[in-house]
């Protein structure tokens, strides 16, 4: 059995997805308790262990020793950590109990969390050869990409949104992420780029983050505004974003 550990949000966990895609081994995911990385979790049927985050000394504590008892139970062959601080406790436990520990970093600079946690993993591997620069070279460190899931789940109305941006294909097509979770000044600065969108007789799709979406009050899954010939549509999320790359012909 592998053990992966991270973080709720979709940077990290879905990392993590596309390894256990690729072992042919059993994986236990580790993370959070939270509403994103359980909904996740729950898409692809993860088999999971609930763990505690909090930067709260105590409940810390306790999540520490949490990991280190599942760590016991499970006695895992490997614990692959995909970052985040929820990977903390966990790579501390499975050092403690001799597990090998390979850690994983999707950005190109280095997270705190993983930064601290280097000094203590058997491998570190790096999605870019810039990061090798921005921290101290050693031998665990390797260069091997960012993984990329084999097989994506499907949100019940991801093939209406397609069916629509399909029928515009002939325009062009441009997407654009505002973070996992919705970072508000890149999606408002995005959303004050629609009217040259719609001068430009373009198509964009704006994935703006669960929370961004929310704020907006609106109920319904996905939204299109047209104006002229330009149309945008505005997105909490996608999970077929393979489908979506190879429509779309610019990222910003």
């Amino acid at each position: 059995m592998i053990v992966i550990v991270s973080s709720h949000s979709g940077g990290h966990l879905y990392p993590g997805i596309a390894v256990s895609q690729l072992l042919a081994k059993e994986c236990l995911f580790f993370i959070p308790n939270r509403a994103v990385s359980k909904a996740i979790a729950k898409r692809y049927q993860l088999k999971t262990c609930y763990i505690t985050d909090s930067k709260n000394p105590v409940l810390w504590l306790v999540g520490f020793l949490q990991v280190l008892f599942s760590l016991l139970k499970h006695r895992p062959e490997k614990v692959i950590s995909t970052g985040g601080f929820a990977s903390l406790a966990t790579v501390l436990a499975a050092k403690l109990l001799f597990i090998p520990v390979v850690l994983m970093e999707q950005n190109v600079v280095m997270g705190k969390t993983n930064r601290l946690l280097a000094r203590f993993a058997n491998q570190v591997c790096l999605s870019f050869k810039e990061t090798v620069r921005l921290e101290m070279q050693t031998k665990k460190m390797r260069v091997v990409g960012n993984p990329i899931r084999t097989h994506f789940a499907t949100l019940n109305w991801e093939d209406d949104f397609f069916k629509h941006l399909e029928a515009l294909k002939e325009k062009r097509i441009i997407g654009a992420i505002g973070g996992s979770q919705g970072a508000y000044k890149l999606n408002d600065w995005l959303a004050k780029q629609y009217d040259y969108v719609f001068e430009k007789g373009w198509v964009l799709v704006h994935l703006v983050g669960e929370a961004y979406y929310k704020k907006s009050g609106v109920k319904e899954p996905f939204l299109i505004k047209k104006e002229k010939q330009g149309v945008v549509f505005v997105l909490p999320f996608l999970e077929q974003m393979d489908t979506l790359y190879k429509l779309t012909e610019l990222w910003v």
